[in-house]
């Protein structure tokens, strides 16, 4: 069967050529002839034979068995007589059995039918013993009956002929199965190549429509392509006047970078200013590092001095008038910085005035060494409030408090302790 041919229905033969798409499809170019593919191999057994081998019927058989049977009693002597069966010890001496009379064993007759005449062999009843036939009346010896031995014959070469004949029929039942397996299998490659056959025409449908749809793509793209050679030449314009541009930038270029190394020499004259200043403010770092420890070494001052602090009580109760007037006066000055300066001036003057009645404080201390152990008990409260007031210098220091500290370091005792008071209050009040 043709793969490239496929039928449909029984009346009409149509021919399908499909052409192969990249390797895809199953069908048949025009003008071009399709190999044949190699047939599955199958069994001998299974093979379809349209002629039937010739065999020898059962007359032929029957004819040269009777011929060699003739030629051989031919050649043989003539026996009429038949061997008679010897007798038996019951028949010599019978025995008193309790059945009486015998139990025969009754046997159909069986009739075997030749091409060349009927003949059929009667066995009559067959007893215990052996007996004469009762047919028989004369002691003769039966004679051999030439017919009864070619019904033998016969017999047997019939069931040799019908042995023969249920072999082939089963061979033959194999063959009609296997064809019938064959039949089926090539139903099933018919309906497969119908399938296929629709589908490659499905194929071809999808094909030609893709065929038609790029015709369609190409003619758009002539198009487009068309509007792409007027921009590519638009392109081309604009990329020769920007090539003008170019000439004309390179040009400011050159201007531009005279100009940056001009700007590049003057940046390294700030370098080296930099540099300079830097150098300075490393000098005055050490400078500010010295009065640190001069700071230092005035708190150790102030720490001795605070032993002092209990004997200007009575002052500075005399003075908390003044000092609510200050505490208002800082609170109302937190935003004017400037007021500041001009009472740092007024304390400076005072510190002038404290450093010397600190003269006169130094020659009164040897005065009130006796009373100092009246005051160990007060000092000793006092030197709490006063790590606290230190706690909080170093925090104004931070807020560029430190100078005002310093300054206020070298007034007083009675000043001291009004500075102190004002400085917390303004401390609390902004942390607040």
């Amino acid at each position: 069967m043709d793969p490239s041919l496929t039928t449909v229905g029984d009346d009409s033969v149509e021919e399908f050529f499909t052409p192969k798409v990249g390797g895809e499809g199953d069908g048949q170019q025009r003008g071009r002839i399709q190999k044949i593919q190699k047939r599955v191999p199958m069994s001998s057994a299974l093979k379809f034979r349209a002629k039937a081998q010739y065999r020898e019927t059962m007359k032929d058989t029957l004819e040269v068995a009777l011929t060699q049977i003739q030629s051989k009693t031919k050649l043989a002597p003539k026996i009429h007589n038949c061997l008679v069966k010897s007798r038996s010890i019951a028949e010599i001496t019978p025995t008193k059995s309790k059945a009486k009379g015998s139990r025969p064993v009754h046997v159909t007759p069986l009739k075997i039918s030749t091409l060349g005449g009927d003949a059929v062999v009667e066995d009559t009843t067959i007893h215990a013993t052996p007996r004469r036939p009762a047919a028989q009346t004369s002691t003769l010896p039966r004679k051999c009956d030439r017919r009864w031995v070619e019904c033998r014959v016969q017999k047997r070469l019939l069931l040799k002929a019908w042995r023969k004949r249920r072999v082939d029929r089963d061979e033959a039942a194999k063959k009609a199965e296997g064809l019938k397996e064959q039949v089926s299998q090539l139903q099933l490659q018919v309906d497969v190549l119908k399938n296929l056959r629709n589908s490659e025409s499905d194929k071809r449908k999808e094909a030609l429509n893709e065929c038609h749809n790029l015709k369609k793509n190409i003619e758009s793209l002539q198009v487009e392509n068309w509007q792409l050679k007027e921009e590519l030449q638009n392109i081309r314009d604009a990329l020769d006047n920007t090539q003008k541009n170019m000439a004309l930038t390179k040009s400011d270029l050159k201007k531009r970078s005279e100009q940056i190394n001009k700007i590049q020499d003057l940046l390294k004259r700030q370098k080296e200013e930099k540099l300079d200043l830097k150098c300075k403010i490393s000098s005055q770092e050490q400078e500010i590092y010295m009065q640190n420890n001069i700071i230092s070494r005035l708190e150790q001052a102030i720490s001795t001095t605070a032993v002092n602090l209990q004997n200007t009580e009575n002052n500075l109760r005399a003075k908390e008038q003044q000092f609510d007037e200050i505490r208002i006066k800082l609170q109302n000055e937190r935003v004017r910085n400037s007021s500041l300066e001009e009472d740092i001036v007024s304390l400076q003057q005072q510190k002038m005035e404290l450093e010397s009645q600190s003269i006169i404080l130094e020659e009164q201390l040897e005065d009130l060494e006796i009373s100092l152990d009246r005051v160990k008990e007060i000092n000793e409260t006092m030197k709490g409030e006063l790590y606290e007031v230190s706690l909080q210098l170093c925090e104004e220091q931070k807020k560029n408090w430190f100078n005002q500290t310093k300054d206020v370091a070298m007034l007083s005792l009675s000043t001291l302790h009004k500075v102190f008071d004002a400085v917390l209050h303004i401390y609390l009040g902004t942390s607040l």
